[in-house]
């Protein structure tokens, strides 16, 4: 390790992987950006460079890393935020504007409102971005929410709210000449009060000409029954909604 002074006060110093010469130094300490006698740019600040990339400290933009790629990490906390805005690697012909995640005092809804956010990428082709924004609690009076901003809402897998929950369930075949059966249907979580429910068939079979008829009956916190009459003999699926 290699270290020379510049400056009449030592106000940069810079450190080399053995001799001092391109693609050597390693670190750089300096109070503006520049380029050593070696032709190794640095940023202001405090700058670690390595074959891969390069980790920035200053006090303007906080914490930078990059690689080679073009991908980046950004994290800063200045003002009423902390945010960390991270970008993909670079794809030819496309210009990212960053991802980001963070923290701040000021929202949508005014000030004093604090919420954390997670915004997805865009680029200069399809601007159109996604976010998700968490509203804090007291004292903001738009406390305890969540907002989405997208296009398309995807959820793989099921979804389960304390107020609201829904599911499908199928009633038996009722045999030759058709008839009634029934199911019962176990909430995946029970409720704190007895929930409206609203049922909707969907037949496993070619409903031409079939009379289906169905109702809710027992609902209680945990669960309810529904009994369907048909009028051929073929099993009914349904789907269901809870609300409480």
């Amino acid at each position: 390790m290699q270290v020379e002074r510049k400056g009449p006060f030592g106000g940069e110093a810079f450190y080399y992987d053995g001799t001092p010469g391109p693609g050597t130094l390693v670190l750089a300490i300096a109070a503006a950006a520049g380029t050593d006698p070696y032709g190794n740019a640095y940023e202001d600040g405090v700058t670690v460079l390595g074959s891969t990339g390069t980790v920035n400290i200053n006090t303007d933009t906080g914490v930078v890393w990059s690689n080679n790629l073009g991908s980046l990490i950004e994290i800063i906390a200045g003002g009423a935020q902390a945010l960390q805005q991270l970008r993909p690697a670079t794809v030819p012909g496309v210009t990212w504007a960053d991802a980001a995640l963070g923290t701040n005092l000021t929202s949508t809804h005014g000030a004093d409102t604090p919420s954390l956010f997670l915004q997805s990428p865009s680029t200069t082709v399809n601007t159109a971005k996604s976010s998700i924004r968490l509203h804090g609690g007291s004292p903001t009076v738009n406390a305890n929410r969540i907002e989405a901003v997208t296009q398309v809402f995807e959820i793989t897998g099921s979804v389960t709210a304390a107020n609201l929950q829904g599911g499908q369930a199928s009633t038996a075949a009722p045999g030759a000449g058709g008839g009634v059966t029934s199911v019962n249907v176990v909430f995946p979580t029970p409720f704190p009060s007895t929930p409206a429910v609203t049922i909707d068939p969907r037949s496993a079979a070619d409903p031409s000409g079939t009379v289906i008829r169905g109702y809710v009956d027992s609902v209680t916190t945990t669960g309810f029954t529904i009994r369907a009459y048909r009028s051929t003999n073929a099993l009914t699926n349904w789907s269901w909604i809870a609300y409480a």
